[in-house]
């Protein structure tokens, strides 16, 4: 049977089809048709290890938090609560950079921007609901909302946030917040594109799901969100070599520009 999956952008499309060929029994055989040149080969691999064992060992970072050195500290935020984040101010308060890695999907933890926000958050119209009362989607109006950040007690080091095709919906919500208000230097890859609540139905007699966003999600200033996403200061991507090596190399430029934090703080 041949399936098939919608993505707003390219990238996220290749992050779901990395999924799709994973999402069967350990040790099954995939199948692949590669097409190079004008040439087609078609190959045999092994599914030598399972989705969820993927998941958790190469796309999330596994730990919640270190010290990298005396000036700067790692928080995983796929991982770490905002209790575990708040416990941290008094590590924070002595150390100039932190490094935000929002890599996975943010564990409830969106509220540690306020302390960086220098006043507060008045953007109210990026989740835009459409109201639909008349027929033809003719005068249809939008419920109009955002998060309302509230400054709060002040937090002084230097933030440097982690992104990648895997950022989306709560963490492009997150990182929508971070760029508009210029909260830290951002480092990655370029996010999912893909915000809004989802709607979804089943066709009759067919096992296919039709999802769908109901919600226009814009960036902060009202500008395109969805197929878009967020665009990092510096980017940089996995290699076959880092990847070969067992290297976070996102972490480690993250790192680097904390070393060096006048060369990018312009950014």
């Amino acid at each position: 049977a041949i399936k098939s999956k919608s993505a707003s952008t390219l990238r996220y499309n290749t992050f779901f089809a990395v999924f799709s060929l994973l999402k069967d029994e350990q040790n099954s055989v995939i199948r692949l048709r590669i097409f190079r040149k004008g040439e087609v080969k078609q190959i045999e691999v092994k599914r030598v290890i399972s989705m969820p064992f993927y998941w958790q060992h190469y796309m999330l970072p596994t730990q919640k938090y270190k010290e990298i050195n005396d000036s700067t500290i790692y928080i995983n935020f796929s991982k770490a609560s905002i209790a575990f984040i708040d416990s941290l101010s008094p590590v924070m308060g002595k150390k100039k950079f932190v490094i935000c890695d929002l890599r996975g999907y943010p564990n409830g933890n969106h509220s540690f921007l306020s302390h960086f926000l220098t006043s507060d958050d008045t953007a109210k119209s990026w989740f835009q609901i459409p109201q639909i009362i008349f027929p033809n989607y003719e005068r249809v109006r939008y419920s109009l909302s955002g998060w309302n950040l509230k400054k709060t007690a002040p937090w002084t080091s230097k933030l440097i946030f982690i992104i990648d095709q895997e950022v989306v919906s709560y963490g492009e919500s997150f990182m929508s917040i971070v760029e508009n208000y210029k909260l830290g230097i951002i480092v990655g890859d370029s996010t999912a594109g893909t915000n809004g609540n989802m709607n979804a139905f089943n066709l009759p007699f067919d096992a296919t799901v039709i999802k769908f966003t109901g919600m226009n999600a814009t960036k902060l200033n009202g500008s395109k969100l969805v197929g878009v996403g967020i665009v990092p200061n510096v980017t940089i991507k996995p290699t076959i070599e880092g990847i070969k090596g067992h290297r976070d190399e996102m972490l480690d430029k993250a790192i680097e520009i904390s070393s060096h934090y006048e060369k990018y703080k312009g950014y």
